[in-house]
């Protein structure tokens, strides 16, 4: 929306005036034409004079003995992502060319798709973690047992450290069966403790206190 660029990959001598860096103004070259429209674009020397006034940033190009310019825009879905150039001093590009930058295009583009995905899981990856990590803080400074109970099926999903400590059991025992945590209640609050906790998935709320 801004209409500049950023260099991701540059092979060959950089050319003064025209090298893309970042926030370097597209418009004007074929590589922004290739972004605007979505269509791939393409010139020869030989057309220079009839497009000259259309892509005006060429001209450091064509000065440093540049003949032959194309440029292919890389497609996220209907996206348009970026922009595939390719410019050579000898020969000419032909509309064979064309096509074959195209499907190069497309490999990058899936290339740069898989990278951000990869970024993207990587990403949430380490939210998670941090997010855990913040969690158990909190949980762990509690000076009573927290706990996290997966309803259906009922099982312990995580408990703080000072669980043994208060319940007198080892805490794998109940990881492994929740209904072990109920032999630490006292058997005159037994019952009203069992119908509370067996109204949670009901309800969403655990009236009980023990």
């Amino acid at each position: 929306q801004n209409h500049t660029i950023e260099n991701q990959f540059l092979k060959g001598a950089p050319v003064p005036g025209f090298t893309p860096g970042p926030g370097t103004e597209y418009r004007g070259s074929l590589i922004g034409a290739s972004v605007e429209t979505g269509e791939p674009v393409m010139f020869n020397l030989e057309d220079w004079p009839a497009v000259k006034d259309r892509y005006p940033a060429m001209a450091p190009l064509l000065d440093r003995g540049f003949v032959a310019f194309m440029a292919v825009p890389l497609k996220s879905g209907d996206k348009v992502v970026g922009s595939f150039g390719l410019s050579c001093k000898s020969g000419k590009y032909t509309s064979n060319d064309l096509v074959h930058a195209g499907r190069m295009a497309n490999l990058i583009a899936g290339s740069l798709d898989g990278l951000k995905s990869r970024q993207e899981q990587a990403k949430s990856q380490l939210e998670r973690l941090e997010s855990e990590e913040r969690f158990r803080q909190i949980a762990e400074s509690i000076g009573g047992v927290f706990w996290l109970v997966d309803l259906k099926p009922r099982r312990l999903a995580y408990a703080s450290p000072n669980f043994e400590e208060i319940f007198l059991m080892p805490v794998e025992d109940v990881y492994g069966d929740f209904d072990r945590w109920f032999r630490s209640v006292h058997q005159e609050d037994l019952a009203r403790v069992q119908e509370a906790s067996d109204q949670v998935p009901e309800t969403g709320e655990n009236r009980c206190r023990i």
